[in-house]
């Protein structure tokens, strides 16, 4: 499974900074920003100078002047926050596709799948400083599992700095800090500090039952969120501009191919603004205007989202021959009226691999497929050379604190290896529920049944690049011969990707 990695980007006190970026010579001077121009006007944010002299949210623009006779007051401009926070959303969008504008000045970035961009999470952070310091903005960002310890962590960062959580220290990294940090209503932040709770840490010792007790399930979620599980959904924001594309034709079209290749055209742009976003779709509407002046209405489903205009094509190509229009074609408009979001990798198959040093290796060629190997993960961008089958005595030096003998990740009974079949081999699967029963041998005639199959184990991504998309299934048949065989989804065909020995 894809672990999680979320990014927190924060402006603090954004609706100052906005005002401080056009009025620089106000920055040393105590500054409050009020609802409107009026006296009686709240006071709705204010810089640390105005705190320090008493200034509070929710005074009135008067109470703010006899608290701070010098104090400056300007009117909050909302639209022309919006219009700030937009412009650090696009570009905080070139370094991920899954971008969360929480608020204004507060973004969240799903980050899981940048790991072969960046080296680690310091370079990550790094690239997302340089992006937004630019504009102008002091700018804190934190990496972590969820989205609240990934904020608390850019909370605690000092200015134009980072905060990385590794997995598993969340508890650890949560604990001396307080419990204001949780942001909590003001009447259960005071009843916790009435029990004399003031960090995170004192909050986790806290009896789970008799927080529930006392608030319910606010009390839930508070320990929850003490031990660092955070169960806020992470909700990008979709393209907001209309997927959907037309053309009227100089000339009628009488026949199926060029019907396609019109709508081939205008589906392409349409899913490379998708694709900006990391997200797909499984259905496409395709309106056609006649000759006749009627029109037709068709939907084309493929299996699951996708982003290729090639699955579609042959969805349409069928759907045309089965339709009986009754005129030629004269317009076309094709629109996405549903995305669906797209995984930038999944990897389960390979959660218990040995990983092999660095990223300089390559897989192995073994055109005789004799070589008795073990397979070793390497953290490259094609499917077909994220594995490297390495010798058994070459995976022992790659792996010191794993042992590589004994049962095989891809294995039903303990196998030594696995022989690679390079380039993959395509086969002759038969299938029961999207499932293989039985396989045509590569080196017999005969159609063995499989009396075993573990999976399937998945392995999709290259949404950047060239997509892949594939099941893996490791098939046991009744002569006992083993086999890793893959179903690439994209083309709807069955390869031989080993034999287990």
């Amino acid at each position: 499974m894809r672990t999680s990695r979320i990014a927190c980007v924060t402006i603090p006190n954004f609706s100052i900074e906005v005002c401080l970026l056009d009025n620089q010579n106000l920055r040393n001077l105590p500054l409050a920003l009020a609802q409107n121009d009026q006296d009686s006007a709240e006071i709705v944010a204010f810089n640390q100078r105005a705190a320090k002299a008493g200034v509070l949210l929710h005074m009135t623009v008067v109470q703010a002047r006899v608290v701070c006779s010098n104090l400056t007051i300007k009117t909050r401009d909302i639209e022309k926050e919006i219009g700030r926070s937009n412009r650090i959303y696009k570009k905080l969008q070139n370094i991920s596709p899954f971008v969360e504008e929480a608020d204004v000045g507060l973004y969240y970035l799903d980050v899981a799948g940048l790991r072969l961009l960046y080296r680690d999470n310091q370079q990550l952070a790094r690239k997302i400083l340089a992006a937004v310091r630019p504009l102008g903005y002091p700018v804190k960002v934190g990496v972590a599992k969820n989205k609240f310890v990934a904020r608390v962590a850019a909370n605690v960062s000092k200015s134009d700095c980072f905060t990385i959580v590794s997995p598993g220290s969340e508890q650890l990294f949560l604990k001396p800090h307080p419990i204001e940090q949780l942001q909590l209503p003001a009447d259960i932040l005071t009843s916790l500090h009435d029990l004399g709770l003031r960090t995170i840490g004192q909050l986790t010792a806290f009896p789970a039952n008799e927080m529930v007790r006392r608030f319910g399930p606010h009390g839930v979620a508070l320990s929850k969120l003490a031990r660092g599980n955070d169960t806020a959904f992470f909700e990008p924001s979709p393209p907001d501009e209309p997927l959907s594309s037309s053309v009227w034709l100089t000339a009628p079209l009488y026949q199926t191919t060029m019907t396609v290749a019109q709508v081939e055209e205008l589906l392409s742009p349409l899913l490379d603004k998708l694709r900006r976003f990391s997200q797909g779709c499984s259905t496409i509407e395709i309106r056609f205007d006649l000759e006749d002046k009627t029109k037709h209405c068709t939907l084309i489903n493929v299996e699951r989202p996708s982003l290729l205009v090639s699955m579609f094509s042959r969805q349409l190509q069928v759907s045309l021959q089965k339709l009986q229009l009754s005129s030629p074609v004269i317009g076309i408009t094709v629109t996405i009226p549903v995305f669906a979001a797209l995984l930038t990798e999944q990897l389960s198959i390979s959660s218990d691999l040995p990983r092999g040093k660095g990223n300089s290796a390559s897989p192995c060629d073994i055109p005789d497929c004799q070589t008795i190997t073990v397979p070793v993960q390497h953290d490259l961008i094609l499917p077909e050379r994220r594995f490297s089958f390495s010798t058994v005595m070459q995976a022992r030096s790659e792996t010191s604190d794993r042992e590589t003998k004994g049962k095989c990740p891809y294995a039903h009974g303990k196998i030594t290896g696995l022989r690679l079949i390079q380039p993959p081999r395509e086969i002759e699967v038969t299938t029961k529920d999207s499932r293989p029963t039985a396989i045509r041998q590569p080196i017999a005639t005969k159609q063995p049944t499989a009396v075993n199959c573990l999976g399937p184990w998945e392995l999709s991504g290259g949404w950047w690049s060239q997509g892949f998309d594939r099941l893996y299934y490791e098939v046991l048949t009744a002569d006992r011969q083993s086999y890793l065989l893959f179903l690439d989804r994209l083309s709807s065909r069955w390869f031989l990707q080993g034999v287990f020995d």
